[in-house]
């Protein structure tokens, strides 16, 4: 919710707002070796993010009833995660001077996504986000 307020624009929390960098010699980037550095630093970064819905999808699939339904819970989860890599990988250099067109609609954009995030925080704080998920389950087409 915090976060969502800073996005919204209700709340200005400084530290929040800075960059912080690691000065270090810049290296060839379009090496092998830069591109391996890249990986493992995005790996670390992305990690903590994927981690605990990996976990729970894996520790679901070993569980489910049958080897297909365990196959389709990782299908679905490899989908999700896949899908947005792929569009951005394509469409990034063919649109890159479309987007620049999205930038006076950026601020909108930033304040709906902070709406979104504090009415998660507050579903989740009231246990309504338990609910809506219990909700949204019988609409998946493979028992859990």
């Amino acid at each position: 919710m915090l976060f969502g307020l800073q996005m919204a624009g209700v709340l200005s929390i400084r530290s929040l707002m800075s960059e912080k960098k690691i000065s270090s010699k810049p290296t060839k980037t379009n090496s092998f070796g830069g591109s391996v550095m890249f990986g493992l630093l995005f790996a670390a970064g992305w990690s903590p993010c994927v981690g605990l819905v990996l976990g729970s999808i894996l520790t679901l699939a070993s569980q489910s009833e049958t080897m297909i339904s365990g196959m389709g819970m990782l299908f679905i989860y490899s989908v999700g995660m896949g899908i947005p890599f792929l569009l951005v990988a394509i469409f990034y250099s063919k649109s890159l001077h479309k987007l620049r067109r999205f930038h006076k609609l950026m601020p909108r954009i930033q304040k709906a996504g902070g709406i979104v995030m504090i009415i998660m925080g507050v579903m989740l704080f009231f246990g309504y986000f338990q609910m809506l998920s219990s909700y949204l389950a019988q609409f998946v087409p493979f028992s859990i």
